[in-house]
């Protein structure tokens, strides 16, 4: 997770971005965490409300497949 609260995969050879995660809003302190429901979210570390997450692997579990 980088500033401003983007979730990133780099190339760990010579740090290039190789995909990012597309954010509205910048977050302060922002961590990524696996929800119990599979969702993936970058959030701000002190806010735990669902609305205010800035990015979600998906919103609802049945429009995503899951292998």
């Amino acid at each position: 997770v980088i500033e401003p609260g983007l979730l990133v995969l780099l190339n760990d050879t010579n740090g290039v971005i190789i995909w990012s995660s597309n954010t509205s809003r910048p977050v302060k302190t922002a961590i990524a965490k696996l929800l119990d429901s599979g969702n993936l979210v970058v959030k701000d570390a002190n806010d735990d409300d669902p609305v205010n997450f800035p990015s979600e692997s998906f919103n609802y579990l049945t429009d995503t497949l899951l292998p």
